[in-house]
């Protein structure tokens, strides 16, 4: 691991090595953020503003929850032109959503599973970003937690995948991951533009994903059994 030229956030791959002093090479990203990365761009929940946030929007752009409310069918925004489509053949299995602790919450509920996902259109194009977004208002004196499963193989140094709340990042994948992971995250009363983004890093690796190096994923994301509670 190594910073980028920038020396904002740690990259691994042998693209840019030789360029990097002996004493800036790194056994493991942590280390390398240690020193190098801001102190939030690690994936510890802690939001990070995204300088590309804008709250123009109006309270009529957004899902307004009931209290005490479970919302499966959310209005996801695939943007225009679509950055992410509708993958009938990618699903969690209703098995594996029964082994967790919400698979028995919506079994106990007797609940259907749609046999589909969400998933990213791959761009090439450097520092692009392909956006799912999905806005919703809390009510005053209410909570609300979004859950979702993702299928992860985006990798570093060619793209990650991150959880965007009103500008700030939440949550961050640099790695491909080989099974469902489950993202949740918290929200207090107010106004929320929640995305999932695939950025793409600003130069891109010279060798291929996964034949040189090892597999360094497919730049997919799927995004599966979404769901909100207010409460």
């Amino acid at each position: 691991w190594y910073p980028n030229k920038e020396g904002t956030e740690c990259v691994h791959g042998p693209e840019s090595m030789a360029e990097v002093d002996k004493e800036d090479l790194y056994e493991s990203e942590e280390e390398c953020c240690a020193k190098w990365c801001n102190d939030d761009s690690m994936n510890l929940g802690i939001e990070k503003k995204d300088p590309a946030f804008s709250e123009s929007s109006t309270s009529s752009d957004f899902l307004l929850l009931e209290p005490n409310s479970e919302v499966t069918n959310l209005p996801w925004d695939f943007g225009e032109p679509p950055q992410w489509r509708i993958d009938d053949t990618v699903s969690i299995t209703s098995d594996l959503l029964a082994s967790s602790k919400w698979g028995m919450y919506w079994s106990s509920k007797d609940e259907s599973f749609d046999p589909h996902s969400f998933t990213n259109i791959p761009s090439e194009e450097e520092g692009t970003a392909s956006d799912l977004t999905l806005k919703f208002h809390v009510p005053d004196g209410y909570v609300a937690t979004l859950r979702c499963f993702a299928l992860i193989n985006t990798h570093m140094p060619f793209e990650w995948l991150k959880l965007v709340v009103n500008g700030s990042t939440r949550h961050e994948y640099h790695q491909a991951i080989e099974d469902w992971t489950e993202i949740m995250t918290g929200f207090a009363p107010g106004d929320y533009t929640v995305m999932f983004r695939i950025q793409n890093t600003e130069s891109a690796p010279v060798f291929d994903r996964q034949v040189d190096f090892g597999n360094y994923g497919t730049g997919r994301v799927w995004v599966d059994q979404c769901q909100i509670t207010c409460h």
